[in-house]
């Protein structure tokens, strides 16, 4: 085949050729937005009508504000140091309900990551179930751990309040997990994500391997189309959404 021949094919494939680059920009650029979720990027905003500042207080005395980091961690301030943190759970365990409603809280966290307190915000629980879970300290069981020891902690239900007391249990697990994998535990990688874009990489590359090789890669054809449609379609759902399939 003559260099004009050479030619001549690349064009009819080039077609293809783009098309597969668009497919590994496309696959790098999820794998990109998916791993590199923002950490420590901090949204600067009074965050007064979340969190009270006089119940920050309680706990940080010399607080003058408290900004937000992410969607759990705010961080508190004094004349613009950092004094401690808190773990917001709404609106990530919004819902997570209990009696009357879901029971949105702060821990309040000192600067060597130790939980100083638990203090509810606004909610639609019955006080008396409240004063019963108060009596049975389940708002001061996480108090002195630290945010690894918090997040291991087995906090019992309490009998007579128990839809309350697991809405509360679960709301700290929750923001303790959130807060741990995306601030406190440094690079969380996601392996299932890993191995969804290493074998539709390959997928890729087998796929560009046949535009130019088709005949040494022929036996390789029924193995190419089910992966494309399995791994590149259903499982990464560039082409086929099982979302949109069945709902």
């Amino acid at each position: 085949m003559n260099i004009q021949e050479n030619v001549a094919t690349f064009i009819t494939k080039l077609p293809k050729v783009i098309l597969l680059c668009v497919i590994i920009y496309l696959i790098s650029l999820n794998f990109k937005t998916t791993n590199e979720a923002p950490k420590n990027q901090e949204v600067k905003a009074e965050v007064s009508n979340v969190v009270p500042l006089d119940a920050v207080k309680k706990y940080f005395p010399t607080c003058t504000s408290v900004e937000k980091v992410n969607e759990v961690h705010y961080a508190v301030k004094a004349g613009g140091e950092e004094i401690g943190k808190l773990l917001v759970t709404t609106p990530i365990a919004d819902d997570l309900i209990g009696y009357a409603g879901n029971v949105p809280l702060f821990l309040a966290v000192s600067e060597e990551d130790v939980i100083l307190g638990l203090t509810l915000l606004d909610n639609s629980e019955s006080p008396g179930f409240l004063r019963r879970l108060e009596k049975k300290n389940l708002f001061s069981a996480w108090d002195g751990k630290t945010l690894e020891e918090a997040e291991q902690l087995n906090v019992e239900a309490v009998s007579g309040a128990t839809m309350s007391s697991d809405a509360i249990r679960g709301s700290v697990k929750r923001a303790l997990e959130f807060y741990l994998e995306r601030d406190g535990g440094g690079f969380d990688m996601d392996w299932m994500k890993l191995l969804q874009h290493a074998l539709g990489g390959i997928v890729v590359l087998l796929a560009l391997a046949s535009m130019f090789w088709g005949s040494r890669m022929k036996r390789w054809r029924y193995v190419l189309q089910v992966s494309s449609v399995l791994i590149l379609g259903f499982w990464s759902g560039y082409f086929v959404s099982l979302e949109l399939l069945f709902h």
